[in-house]
């Protein structure tokens, strides 16, 4: 009775862990470290009924239409993985406009790894701190404050009057580009429902 037990939480502990992975990537600011950053290390895409393999598939073929000028794409065939480097600047098509990474100061340099299992992709995100400010330190991950000063209003504060500054600046121009590919691939592998009518 109690190996059945121990069994049925193990099973159930395993489950609930597979499902709590996060679906997007968001933007903090940290007061402790004085930092705005991405948490996540990664996260998990999730699709019925699709495999490895074709899920590997879809994303090649998307990877090689979609990701052309000023990015590097590697793939393995046999470990079903592909990356993709970001290496700043403006995409050549109109979905996005601008490359993850672009922002007002500089582009960094990004990478998204996408690894494949049965009905899910991991997509695992590196921001490159290839972007110094004039103190010799990384801008990524942004700092809150510099010489015991405030700075999070500063961000975004070089565009236009009408745009969000701050840490709402940097959540869309800087963080939403990398979401926008996600919700990119959820509809190019989740298909559109438009024609199932």
């Amino acid at each position: 009775m109690k190996k059945r037990l121990l069994l049925s939480f193990l099973l159930v502990t395993q489950f609930s862990f597979a499902q709590d992975y996060p679906q997007r990537f968001s933007l903090i600011q940290d007061d402790e470290s004085e930092t705005i950053y991405i948490p996540e290390e990664f996260i998990v895409i999730e699709f019925e009924n699709k495999t490895k393999d074709e899920l590997y598939k879809i994303m090649v073929d998307y990877v090689s239409s979609q990701f052309k000028d000023r990015m590097d794409v590697s793939k393995n065939d046999e470990n079903k993985f592909i990356k993709v480097q970001f290496k700043g600047g403006y995409v050549s098509f109109s979905r996005f406009i601008c490359n993850p990474g672009c922002i007002w100061f500089g582009n960094f340099t990004s990478n998204m790894e996408f690894r494949f299992q049965e009905n899910r992709i991991r997509i695992d995100l590196e921001i490159e701190d290839n972007l110094v400010n004039r103190d010799g330190k990384p801008y990524y991950p942004f700092q809150t404050k510099r010489n015991g000063n405030k700075i999070v209003k500063n961000y975004m504060s070089y565009s236009s009057s009408t745009r969000p500054k701050g840490l709402e600046g940097l959540k869309k121009y800087f963080l939403k580009p990398y979401n926008d590919i996600v919700e990119d691939i959820i509809l190019v592998i989740g298909g559109d429902d438009k024609d199932d009518w």
